[in-house]
């Protein structure tokens, strides 16, 4: 059993529990800060060097890579039955295949500094512009259903329970909204 880490070495270690020892690296071409999703042996995420990888555990061979326009600093997200990866970068999120293909992007007005959530076939990412974007979930688009808005940039990913979304603010408070109809709690 192991754990896996980024590190500013542009390597993703996987470290024994039991012994804390390295059982297991891949090397990129820059900073890891993310943590990557697992799922049917293969490990998801993301580097500076702008790629979403996806490798094999077992082999330690890359599956596929995904370019996208800039450092790649947040973590990934899986929708519910694990058939798409988001990410967010820049001011862009994503929607890829699990086998790498590009399903669209969609620009929003900030730059993507927190990891996404994926909830009831919506996407949630807040961004430095002081908004979560709720973003709804087709195979061939996104689209932005509302934002919800905070009076500082949102650095830390949002939390959903019971139909409210929980995200905090560098304005340095915390955020309760209603998911159904936008309003704060």
């Amino acid at each position: 059993n192991m754990v896996f880490t980024g590190s500013h070495d542009k390597t993703l270690y996987g470290i024994d529990i039991k012994h804390g020892e390295i059982k297991w690296t891949f090397n990129t071409k820059g900073y890891i800060d993310s943590a990557p999703l697992i799922h049917n042996g293969i490990i998801y995420f993301g580097s500076y060097d702008s790629i979403l990888y996806a490798v094999d555990i077992e082999s330690k061979k890359e599956i596929w890579k995904y370019k996208t326009e800039a450092p790649i600093k947040t973590s990934p997200a899986f929708s519910e039955d694990k058939t798409a990866i988001f990410l967010g970068n820049s001011n862009n999120v994503y929607a890829i295949s699990i086998d790498g293909q590009k399903l669209w992007s969609l620009k929003i007005g900030g730059e993507i500094t927190s990891s996404p959530i994926f909830h009831n076939n919506h996407i949630y990412v807040g961004a430095e512009d002081g908004n979560v974007y709720d973003i709804e979930f087709k195979k061939d688009s996104g689209q932005i259903i509302r934002k919800f808005k905070t009076e500082g940039p949102i650095s830390g990913s949002p939390s959903i329970f019971d139909n409210v979304l929980y995200v905090g603010s560098r304005d340095n408070n915390i955020y309760a909204f209603n998911i159904e109809n936008g309003d704060m709690k």
